[in-house]
């Protein structure tokens, strides 16, 4: 739409009808990240089409006034831009989700595809909450903390014209664990509201993704229940398979508890549904750089740079495993590119320390101290580790326990914590966090 003030509308809408369009047997499609990448931007549709690994593209406008809609759709085939087909759907708001499953119904059948799905039950839902949900999403794909606390917001409103609307309740769980995570929340506060939101969510749906995905976050960074966030975030992956959040949080679960080659397999089918995602992209890069891989991990993360230059820790992560392959001025040059002063100082320090410069190791070290204390304890006793003092990279695990820091979850297979396996202290650690080989069995 030409209409910015409705910009979270088409855009949701857009996502819809992706979410309905990936129902169908036999219709591979693209996940939102990867979409929604050629939003204004004028790239012609074989472009496209190679970019993201499809035949067809759908495109069309959404304008919207007061209870009405009016969607316009066509489905394109890329190899020659002819147009298959295309319509023109006016409807009340209120029957939405009945227009979305009508168009994916007109395109399946375009395409000769057999729709596999039983008869559409139509869902009525209220036009504002609805209208609200959207503009939720709208800020928490910025993936800021800022825009996921301004999607907090509105999520608070759709809820508030409409209590049992389950989906809400869900991504907003999924948001405050994305708040926690990434440090925009004190993460015992985070997940206090994931955790009431997710169960509100499940207690009305018990089928829903987003509310088995949050309430598996609860139990991996604040329950440290390995078995139940396992559960929930496969359970999660049986219901939506195809859907990249999903597969690449399972992925790293799953890697977390030891189960290697599974969190790849999740992984890499996280990317192919969402090529252009760089969240999909860093995921994949940081298991396999963290599992002796790092020639894919660098290729990996690399791209993920290239799709998301601004995103924290993705350039201190490449820094780091640049270090391992001796590659020092790449490392040095990837680190400064680093936009997270606090990944900036982990990275110099690891860095420094493998290119055999104790003084700056130990000044960014001090730095990171300084400035960020425990905030940062999981990540400072990595520099300790990497540096070779256990007696402080100890001293800091605990401290990051009892803040459930977010790096926790990562200490079993974590690359710069393996000099600490030998020491008495490791499996005594492990065991307290219930990430014990026997525990998790």
């Amino acid at each position: 739409s030409d209409d910015k003030a409705n910009e979270y509308f088409s855009d949701g809408i857009s996502e819809e009808l992706l979410n309905v369009l990936a129902k169908v047997t036999g219709l591979k499609v693209t996940a939102r990240t990867s979409a929604f990448f050629f939003k204004d931007k004028q790239v012609p549709i074989a472009e496209i089409a190679k970019q993201l690994g499809v035949a067809y593209v759908v495109e069309g406008s959404v304008r919207k006034a007061g209870d009405k809609v009016r969607i316009t759709a066509q489905l394109i085939k890329a190899d020659d831009g002819f147009r298959v087909w295309s319509e023109t759907f006016s409807r009340d708001l209120k029957d939405i989700f009945a227009v979305q499953d009508e168009i994916a119904g007109l395109i399946a059948k375009n395409l000769e595809i057999k729709m596999g799905m039983a008869s559409s039950v139509v869902r009525e839902v209220n036009p504002e909450a609805y209208s609200l949900l959207l503009q939720a999403r709208f800020f928490a794909q910025r993936e800021s903390s800022e825009g996921r606390k301004q999607s907090i917001a509105y999520y608070r409103q759709a809820i508030a014209k409409e209590s049992d609307y389950a989906l809400a309740w869900a991504e907003m769980a999924r948001v405050y664990a994305m708040l926690g995570r990434f440090g925009g929340m004190p993460m015992r506060e985070a997940m206090l509201e994931t955790r009431a939101a997710a169960q509100k969510a499940l207690i009305l749906n018990p089928d829903e993704p987003y509310g088995l995905n949050a309430l598996g976050w609860v139990q991996r960074l604040a329950d440290w229940d390995w078995r139940g966030a396992r559960k929930s975030f496969l359970q999660a992956v049986a219901l939506a398979p195809d859907n990249p959040t999903t597969l690449s949080d399972a992925a790293v679960l799953l890697f977390n508890i030891g189960q290697t080659e599974e969190a790849l397999t999740l992984a890499r089918r996280g990317v192919v549904r969402d090529p252009l995602s760089a969240r999909a992209h860093f995921s994949l890069g940081e298991i396999l750089t963290n599992s002796d891989r790092d020639a894919e991990g660098v290729e990996v993360l690399s791209h993920a740079i290239k799709l998301a230059p601004e995103s924290e820790a993705y350039q201190a992560v490449l820094g780091t495993v640049f270090s391992r392959q001796g590659r020092f001025a790449e490392a040095e040059a990837s680190v400064e590119r680093e936009p997270s002063e606090a990944y900036r100082l982990m990275a110099r320090a690891v860095v420094a320390t493998a290119h055999g410069v104790p003084a700056a190791s130990s000044k960014a070290r001090d730095e990171l101290i300084t400035q960020y204390g425990v905030r940062m304890a999981g990540w400072i006793a990595i520099v300790y580790a990497a540096q070779g003092d256990r007696d402080q990279a100890f001293v800091w695990l605990e401290r990051a326990a009892q803040e459930r820091d977010r790096m926790i979850p990562w200490v079993k297979e974590y690359f710069y914590l393996r000099s600490l396996y030998s020491d008495a202290r490791w499996p005594e650690f492990l065991h307290k966090l219930g990430l014990a080989d026997d525990q998790l069995k």
